[in-house]
């Protein structure tokens, strides 16, 4: 069983109470500040693609319900934490599937302040053997409430050289980024 990330098994933990649910139900019963509904949107879509969530359409409103019982997975889970280091969480927004750099770090809490100094600042360092990219890794704590980077961040960090940015939070503006060598 694929091993959920701290949003999804939010996400998870909501449609495990209500058995089934509409998005703004789902939304609803998230902590204040809640997150917006088009980053439960995504996060639900990735639930489905898993297979952890099925759907029942009506017309345009979908309904929610989970496909793997809250026992199976927590089982599952407990069996793969004496061989788990990092679950595999990461997914690629931008043009750039692979990248290598110097690490420049951020902790942040649902602020992006730092980020955004980050990204505006210059993301590469001459070297003798030539220019060599930083990446930017920003702790956002896994916060799904606001996003760290969206497309004007994303274009910043673009336009300034960075080899690549790796976020544990949300992201905003996935179409933007899309397109950014970054």
């Amino acid at each position: 069983m694929k091993i959920l990330t701290k949003a999804e098994e939010q996400i998870m933990q909501v449609i495990w109470k209500l058995d089934k649910a509409f998005l703004k139900e789902i939304v609803d019963e998230l902590p204040i500040p809640r997150p917006h509904s088009n980053t439960v949107a995504t996060i639900v879509k990735i639930l489905t693609e898993k297979e952890f969530v099925g759907l029942n359409v009506f017309g345009r409103m979908h309904q929610y319900y989970p496909l793997v019982s809250k026992d199976a997975y927590s089982k599952s889970t407990m069996k793969s934490l004496a061989f788990r280091v990092l679950p595999p969480v990461f997914r690629d927004f931008g043009a750039r599937r692979r990248f290598t750099g110097l690490v420049s770090t951020v902790k942040c809490f649902e602020d992006n302040t730092l980020v955004k100094a980050a990204v505006d600042s210059v993301g590469f360092e001459e070297t003798p053997s030539g220019r060599i990219g930083k990446v930017l890794v920003v702790d956002g704590g896994g916060s799904l409430r606001r996003a760290l980077l969206g497309g004007n961040l994303g274009a910043a960090a673009a336009k300034n050289g960075w080899a690549g940015v790796v976020i544990d939070g949300c992201v905003r503006d996935v179409a933007e980024l899309a397109v950014l060598d970054v």
